[in-house]
């Protein structure tokens, strides 16, 4: 590879680093990643290997976890280093893989599209497995790809897409649908392709490896020329590789991944088969609404209006597949995904009505139909750009650039900013996730500060000195967290509180957002006078300020022992409360 590809590699591994660590550092732990959290503070890695609970946290990444805060205890940063450098090198890794397949114009724009892509930023950011296995999902369709169009046996390729198929089944089981798929389109393209030459898949191979020119990139391609190649080599495959042979190969290779997963699995298979059997199927409460949330989240753009332009440059895509007779590549972009689709509707498992679980579910095939929308994107600027006097690979090269500015003025003036502006502590919360929040009226008073809004009367007195807030007790779950509700309002940078005898104080862990409070004192010091806020009233506050009666977990999360526990350790350490009212109680560090 030229030092000028490394160097351009590098700065987009760099600008997608920069682009997922913004804010991060004031984000508290919360939602789905207390999961993972509870699991690694209180079980051993013996437990760990046969847990599984309805909760998907991951047995390796529990396990990596685990094994770290071994050697030391882990802060923010390093409970969330796994995810985050597998989802900065992402966009890397995409371009580094379908290069071989399309132009390295579309494949550029491909992993700029995930650079800036709200949901890829997220499962960067967020404390769950989704991420990794996106990535791991593609390799296998990628090897799966190049061993159909390879004019040799492949079978180190098939074993190691064996090996990312299952260990990306261990990490998430519902990948396991889409690796699946992916092991069926390979059956199937030996069959439905067979008439296609060896001889020319061997050449486009090699086109796709060099960089310059590419299966997409020739609309003649499957011209005279190859026809002339067929004729003299008659039917491909049979050639070579007998079509029964190959298929039996990849069904025993996608056999054998499945053993492999049982045997990931083994340690867990009575609980797994457990929790198969007691997962509500046929309750997921799929409606247009959902699916239209669940379009534009995937989309990346707020509304209707990114799921229609989503849809439409990877149609155009698909049509250019089509016309530049490459319909076995549009085959195996488009089974993968309506394999995935269609898996999911049979199957409709419950909480499928929430549209940021569906997504993650669909999350698995994006790069897929991004794939289609890169080359539907290039063409597109390509037809404006073709336009201009200039020489051919000036206007390549113009036409890339459009792109990079395109996507930049979509990272710039879509979600992202108001997203990630730094204001909020809680942006993992599913309500920036799924837009929501710029169309909830409880949400938009907040922000703008409205004082109708239903806040205790503590934070319409805050003054300016007041640049942290210490709230407690911690709130665990999103679905009832009040605390980034009234963030909105005072629009300060928030900590919690919590108790050493809670899994927020396990000594394998050393949180910069969380100050535990015990017998040897806080665990952090803080600037003298910031005001600590102690909710006694949560469940009270969560039904009048969000609309809606807390949840289960919510009654055992906010228990009278915990806000007890806290209220006695803070008047040891701060003194009396200096304001008290029917909901909470204020005291001033010392």
């Amino acid at each position: 590879m030229k030092a000028s590809s490394v160097a351009a590699l590098f700065g987009l591994t760099a600008v997608s680093f920069l682009v997922r660590v913004r804010s991060l550092d004031v984000q508290i732990l919360g939602g789905d990643e207390l999961h993972l959290l509870q699991v690694i503070t209180s079980q051993t890695p013996s437990t760990i290997v046969g847990l599984v609970t309805d909760t998907d946290f991951s047995i390796p990444l529990a396990l990596l976890l685990r094994g770290l805060s071994a050697l030391w205890p882990l802060t923010e940063w390093g409970l969330r280093l796994p995810v985050l450098l597998v989802g900065s090198f992402t966009p890397a890794i995409l371009f580094l893989g379908v290069r071989r397949v399309i132009p390295e114009a579309p494949a550029g724009l491909l992993s700029l599209i995930v650079l800036g892509h709200p949901l890829f930023i997220f499962y960067s950011r967020f404390l769950r497995p989704y991420g990794l296995c996106v990535v791991l999902v593609f390799l296998v369709f990628l090897l799966l790809l190049r061993v159909h169009r390879s004019a040799r046996g492949g079978f180190w390729s098939l074993a190691l897409v064996s090996v990312l198929a299952a260990l990306s089944s261990w990490i998430h089981l519902v990948s396991l649908i889409s690796v699946a798929w992916l092991f069926l389109t390979a059956f199937l393209s030996i069959f439905v392709f067979r008439q296609e030459s060896k001889g020319e898949r061997c050449r486009e191979t090699s086109l796709g490896h060099s960089g310059h020119s590419s299966e997409i990139s020739l609309g003649h391609s499957a011209g005279k020329k190859g026809a002339r190649i067929r004729r003299a080599l008659g039917r491909g495959i049979s050639l070579g590789r007998s079509p029964g042979k190959e298929g039996a190969r990849i069904l025993g290779f996608g056999f054998f991944t499945l053993l492999l997963t049982c045997v990931l699995y083994s340690p867990a298979l009575s609980g797994l088969r457990e929790q198969i059997l007691q997962d509500n199927l046929g309750q997921g409460g799929l409606t247009s609404e959902v699916l239209w949330r669940n379009a534009s989240i995937l989309s990346g753009w707020p509304g209707k209006s990114g799921a229609l332009v989503l849809t439409g440059l990877a149609c155009t895509g698909a049509f250019l597949l089509l016309v530049r007779r490459k319909p076995h590549l549009l085959f195996w972009i488009l089974m993968p995904v309506a394999g995935q689709v269609i898996t999911l509707i049979v199957l409709n498992p419950r909480l499928l009505y929430f549209s940021f679980v569906l997504a993650r579910y669909l999350f698995y095939v994006l790069p897929f139909v991004l794939l289609l929308a890169a080359i539907g994107l290039d063409a597109v600027i390509k037809f404006g750009v073709g336009k201009i006097p200039l020489r051919e690979r000036q206007k390549s090269v113009v036409a890339f650039l459009v792109g990079v500015l395109l996507i930049s003025l979509g990272l710039w003036f879509g979600p992202y900013r108001r997203i990630y502006d730094g204001s909020s502590s809680f942006s993992h919360h599913n309500v920036f996730q799924t837009f929501s929040y710029l169309q909830s009226p409880r949400w938009l008073a907040a922000s703008e500060r409205s004082y109708s809004a239903p806040i205790p009367p503590l934070y319409r007195q805050l003054g300016a000195e007041d640049e942290l807030l210490v709230e407690g007790p911690p709130a665990n779950a999103f679905f009832d967290n009040v605390y980034a509700y009234y963030q909105w309002f005072h629009a300060r940078p928030v900590v919690f509180v919590a108790p050493a005898d809670s899994f927020w104080g396990s000594p394998r862990l050393k949180l910069k957002n969380v100050v535990i409070l015990g017998p040897s004192g806080p665990s952090r010091q803080l600037p003298s006078g910031t005001k600590v806020v102690l909710h006694r009233s949560m469940l009270e506050e969560i039904s009048l300020a969000l609309g809606h009666p807390p949840s289960l977990k919510a009654t055992a999360v906010f228990s009278k022992r915990m806000i007890e526990t806290l209220s006695l350790e803070l008047r040891k350490l701060c003194g009396p409360a200096v304001q008290r009212d029917k909901t909470v109680e204020v005291y001033i560090w010392p």
